[in-house]
C-alpha cells in the first residue's frame, strides 16, 4: 500500500508541475501579447505624429509659396505702377516742351 500511495503522490507530483508548466505559458503568451500590443500601438502613435510632421511641412511649403507668389505680383504691380508714372511724366514733359496743352 505504501507503494501504491507513493505511485499516487509521485502522479500527482507530476500532474501539478505540468499544470504550473501550462500555466507558466498561458501567462507568458498573454504577458507577450500585452507587450506586442503596446509596441503596436506606440508604432502606430509614431506613424500619426510623423504623418501629423508631414503634413504641416507641407502646409508651411504652401504658405511660403503663396507668400513668395503674393510678393512677386507686388513687385510686378509696383513696377507696372512706376512704369506709368514716368510715362505720365514723360507725357507732361513732352507738353510742356511742345506748348500742347489739352
Amino acid at each position: 500500500m505504501d507503494s501504491a500511495i507513493h505511485e499516487m503522490s509521485e502522479e500527482l507530483r507530476m500532474l501539478i508541475i505540468k499544470m504550473i508548466c501550462e500555466l507558466k505559458y498561458v501567462i507568458n503568451k498573454k504577458i507577450q501579447a500585452k507587450i506586442d500590443h503596446s509596441k503596436k500601438k506606440k508604432e502606430e502613435e509614431e506613424e500619426e505624429k510623423e504623418e501629423e510632421e508631414e503634413e504641416e511641412e507641407e502646409e508651411e511649403e504652401e504658405e511660403e509659396e503663396e507668400e513668395k507668389k503674393k510678393m512677386e505680383e507686388e513687385e510686378e504691380e509696383e513696377k507696372k505702377k512706376e512704369k506709368k508714372e514716368k510715362k505720365e511724366e514723360e507725357e507732361e514733359t513732352f507738353e510742356i516742351h511742345t506748348g500742347n496743352f489739352n
